[in-house]
Order: C-alpha cells, then structure tokens, then sequence
C-alpha cells in the first residue's frame, strides 16, 4: 500500500449501493470477517433449542403413549444426535 487510505471497492446494482457485510452464511454455516466462530456457534446453539422447544411438548405430555413416545424419540431425537454430532 502506497498511503494509509484503504479504498474498498463498492459494489452497485442497478442504481443502489449494496451495504458491506460482517458474515456470511454459507453452506448453513455463518462465516465472519475476523475468523471467529461466535455467530455460528450462538446460531446453532439457538436452533437447536427451538427445535428442542418444539418436540418437548410430545416426549413431557403425560397423554401420549409411552410406545409413540419411544418411536419419535428413535425417529428424532436419536437421528438428530448421530448425524449431527
């Protein structure tokens, strides 16, 4: 570099300015600027408890059958640790 000016090319589609970025997501993974891994790893961690949410209210329901409880724990929760660890 010739000065301390940093010229950062700006991008433009059509007639507006498309803004910079800090991440990306890329392939479900989110990719930063700086190396880090914080942003995807809070993702992932916030996901994984929606869908934690969203199953708890079939295994903790007192109503539903233990043998369709232990079907949609095979069907679920047993899949989504082994392919996911």
């Amino acid at each position: 570099m010739f000065s301390n000016i940093s010229h950062e090319p700006k991008v433009k589609i059509d007639a507006q300015f498309v803004p910079k970025r800090e991440n990306l997501k890329y392939f479900g993974s989110i990719l930063q600027r700086d190396g880090e891994i914080d942003d995807d790893i809070t993702h992932r961690i916030g996901t994984k408890w929606l869908k934690w949410r969203r199953i708890s209210g079939v295994i903790c329901d007192k109503n539903v059958l233990l043998r369709l409880k232990n079907s949609y724990k095979v069907m679920v929760i047993l899949t989504t640790l082994l392919y996911e660890a």
